[in-house]
Parts: structure tokens; C-alpha cells; sequence
């Protein structure tokens, strides 16, 4: 128990002499933290999309041709089997059976082709309608996304209210 009387005077908390130190070294490594994320950031959702944008614009295409003629190729040799494996049990072949029997066979190969048509797309309006930034204008972007990933960001402000914890997310 603490007894204290009015005539003995409080007890003072005294630092640890490396204290000061390490407040410092956690700020720099806050600092650093927030550094890292937006470079982060800038990679996934600048520079990737960049890079995906001008892959699909040179190889894009040509990935497609490739890839509906492998489904072309595929869907004809089924067809091919489907033909054999009706006249090998001497059933008479209808081939609007046999078309059915494709179309849903090879719905998860269009499904592949029209995703690939989307990004495409997407890679296209991208760069008709995407104007690059001026260097003042992304030096201003980066320093306004840097100073709201300081104010947000978990980890470096623990205390945040979950208001804030979900805008940063």
C-alpha cells in the first residue's frame, strides 16, 4: 500500500535515459512505415496497371487469337468425338443435339474469352481516356496520399476510431 502523508512529497516517475531514443527511432520507423506503404500503393495502383495496360495493348490481341483458336481447335476435335461415339452405337446423329451438348460443354472456355475481351477493353480506355499527370500534379497526389496514409493508417496512429480505420480501408 501507499501511505503517503501530506508532508512527503510525490513520487516522480523517472525516465529511462535511452526513452527519449527509442520515441525517436519509433517515429522514424513510422515515417519509414508510411514511406513504404505509399510506395506500395503507387506500385499496385499506378505502375502495375501500367504495365498490365501495355501488355494487353501489344500482346493482348494476339494472346486472344491465340487462345480462341485453342478453343476452336478443342471444340471441334469434342465434336469430332461426340460424332464417333454416336455412330459407334449406330444412333442416328443430329448435330443441333450435338451443338447443345457443346455450347454448354465450352460456356466456361467463352467465359474465359469474354474476360479476357473485358480487359482488353479496359486496357484501351485506359489509355484514351487515362491523361498521364503533370510531375507537379503527381508530386501533389503522392504528398496529399502520404499525408492521409500519416493521419490513417493503423499502424502508425493506433489510436484511431473505427470511423477512421474504416475510410483507411
Amino acid at each position: 500500500m501507499n501511505h503517503q502523508t501530506p508532508d512527503t512529497p510525490p513520487k516522480l516517475v523517472v525516465l529511462h535515459p535511452d526513452f527519449a531514443k527509442l520515441q525517436a527511432d519509433v517515429a522514424k520507423i513510422r515515417i519509414e512505415l508510411s514511406m513504404l506503404v505509399l510506395e506500395r500503393d503507387d506500385l499496385i495502383f499506378q505502375e502495375c496497371k501500367n504495365i498490365e495496360m501495355a501488355y494487353m495493348l501489344s500482346l493482348g490481341a494476339l494472346e486472344y487469337k491465340v487462345y480462341e483458336a485453342e478453343c476452336a481447335a478443342l471444340r471441334l476435335k469434342r465434336k469430332a468425338e461426340l460424332i464417333q461415339a454416336q455412330q459407334n452405337r449406330q444412333e442416328k446423329v443430329i448435330l443441333s443435339k450435338i451443338e447443345d451438348t457443346l455450347e454448354r460443354e465450352f460456356a466456361e472456355y467463352q467465359a474465359k474469352l469474354d474476360k479476357q475481351i473485358d480487359k482488353m477493353n479496359a486496357a484501351l480506355d485506359r489509355n484514351r481516356h487515362g491523361e498521364p499527370l503533370t510531375d507537379a500534379e503527381s508530386r501533389e497526389m503522392k504528398q496529399l496520399y502520404r499525408t492521409i496514409i500519416k493521419v490513417l493508417h493503423p499502424d502508425l496512429n493506433p489510436d484511431l476510431s473505427a470511423a477512421q480505420i474504416q475510410l483507411f480501408h
